[in-house]
C-alpha cells in the first residue's frame, strides 16, 4: 500500500518535473553606477505563472539566475515608489549568459549583451524614436491645442507618423 501512495505521488510531480527540465537555464549579471547598495527585482511570467526574484546590490553589481523556455520579456526595477517602479525597464531574457549596464535614475538607456530580442527591440525603438523626432513639433502641438476641433485637425494630420510606427512594427 505505502509503494503504491508513492508511486501516486511521484506520477503526479513527474509533469511538473518534465515541464522544468525543459526549461533552460539564465545568467544575468550586471551593474548600476550611481547605486552601490540596495535591491535589485526582476519579474517575468513562465506560463501563466509569475516569477519574481530579487538580487542585492553589492557595489553596484547584482545577479539573477533563472529557468526560461525561450526569449522572455522581463521588468527590471530597484523599488515601487507611488504605484509606479522606479528605475525600471523592460528587457528580453534569453537562455544564455546575460550583463547588463545601468545608469541610476535611467534605466531605459541601459546596455544590455547576450540577447538577440534586446538588440532586435534596441533597433526598433532607435527607428520609433527617429520617427517620433521627426514629428515632435505636430504631436507637441497636439497637446497645446486649445480646442477639440483643432486637436482632431492635427490628430488627422498624424497618419504618416503612424503608418511609419506600424511599418517598423511589422518589420
Amino acid at each position: 500500500m505505502r509503494i503504491a501512495i508513492v508511486i501516486l505521488i511521484l506520477v503526479g510531480f513527474y509533469p511538473a518535473y518534465a515541464q522544468l527540465s525543459l526549461a533552460h537555464k539564465f545568467e544575468f549579471r550586471g551593474n548600476v553606477t550611481g547605486l552601490d547598495s540596495g535591491y535589485i527585482y526582476l519579474t517575468y511570467n513562465i506560463r501563466d505563472q509569475k516569477i519574481s526574484d530579487s538580487s542585492r546590490i553589492t557595489h553596484g553589481q547584482f545577479n539573477f539566475t533563472g529557468r526560461i523556455y525561450g526569449p522572455t520579456k522581463a521588468l527590471l526595477y530597484t523599488k515601487k515608489q507611488y504605484g509606479r517602479h522606479a528605475n525600471s525597464t523592460i528587457i528580453f531574457l534569453e537562455p544564455s549568459e546575460l550583463t547588463g549596464s545601468f545608469i541610476a535614475g535611467d534605466f531605459d538607456n541601459g546596455l544590455i549583451r547576450g540577447s538577440e530580442t534586446q538588440k532586435q527591440l534596441s533597433e526598433l525603438n532607435v527607428g520609433k524614436l527617429q520617427v517620433r523626432r521627426k514629428y515632435s513639433k505636430l504631436i507637441d502641438s497636439i497637446y497645446s491645442a486649445k480646442n477639440d476641433t483643432l486637436r482632431t485637425l492635427l490628430r488627422s494630420r498624424l497618419t504618416p507618423y503612424f503608418s511609419a510606427i506600424r511599418a517598423l512594427d511589422l518589420k
